[in-house]
């Protein structure tokens, strides 16, 4: 980081850089690293966040520091709207959706799913799907969802005219699906670990996961809640429907608030 100490967070310490050429299987490996990176950058060290994650991935393979530059350039270019910044953070936005495109799980065959719609033992699509995936692929799943949607979001910003908010608003459709099926997912292994008397959540949900699963379904549900009425009847169309209070729910139990409490259950170390 150029000679310069990291600045000291009082809740959080520095992890150790990645060591060794990378893997897919490697990929959860990177979230304490990207856990700290994100901690820098809410605590008003943005460029200290942004080193960090060209250190711990100089050759922008590994898909959460890849990801999270992007996610940084997308902040900075939606602050200043300038077209540098914008083109710039366009082209790390891409360039993190290909390499969680890469980790995601191999769609099945066509006739594969085609027999999968009668045979739903094969697990081709939704639930069963998600179901079907490593860890990896289920967080890769939820990364590129993230990535499409900071795209599609900075791409309407940039571009300014009709055509390109088609294409983008396609990816947005694209995000928001995964999200939903993901959603769907929690809610599913959620109300199985109740029945096994497990509750009220499954443990075996990693909570980077999980918070990130929240996050996209409730601001999915915030972005169709809040569009033109007009727009709205359109995306209706096509199966989409926003709820603000139930996008505002989920994002208040992604950080543990709650109506019976002014702290959020989640502490310092748990985020």
């Amino acid at each position: 980081m150029n000679g310069i100490a990291p600045p000291l967070i009082p809740w959080v310490a520095e992890p150790p850089a990645p060591q060794g050429r990378y893997t897919q299987e490697q990929a959860l490996d990177d979230l304490p690293g990207v856990a700290y990176a994100l901690h820098l950058f809410l605590a008003s060290h943005m460029v200290e966040s942004e080193d960090y994650c060209h250190k711990c991935d100089p050759t922008a393979e590994r898909m959460y520091f890849s990801t999270g530059i992007g996610l940084i350039q997308c902040v900075k270019s939606l602050m200043s709207f300038e077209d540098e910044d914008l083109l710039a953070a366009l082209g790390h936005l891409k360039r993190g959706s290909a390499i969680a495109y890469q980790h995601r799980k191999r769609a099945a065959s066509l006739p594969t799913r085609l027999v999968g719609l009668v045979v739903g033992s094969l697990n081709t699509s939704g639930v069963g799907w998600i179901k079907s995936m490593t860890p990896v692929e289920r967080h890769a799943e939820l990364v590129y969802a993230e990535s499409l949607f900071e795209r599609a979001v900075v791409g309407i910003a940039y571009s300014g005219d009709w055509l390109a908010f088609i294409k983008e608003a396609l990816n947005m459709r694209t995000a928001f699906n995964i999200y939903r099926q993901l959603g769907k997912y929690l809610e599913v292994v959620d109300a199985e670990a109740t029945a096994r008397g497990q509750g009220p959540e499954d443990k075996s949900i990693d909570p980077h996961f999980r918070s990130g699963v929240y996050m996209g379904v409730g601001s999915s549900n915030l972005v169709l809640s809040m569009m033109p009425s007009r727009l709205v009847t359109l995306i209706e169309l096509f199966g989409y429907r926003g709820d603000r209070q139930y996008g505002l729910d989920i994002l208040y139990k992604a950080g543990g608030w709650t109506k019976d409490s002014h702290e959020p259950s989640i502490t310092h170390e748990q985020e």
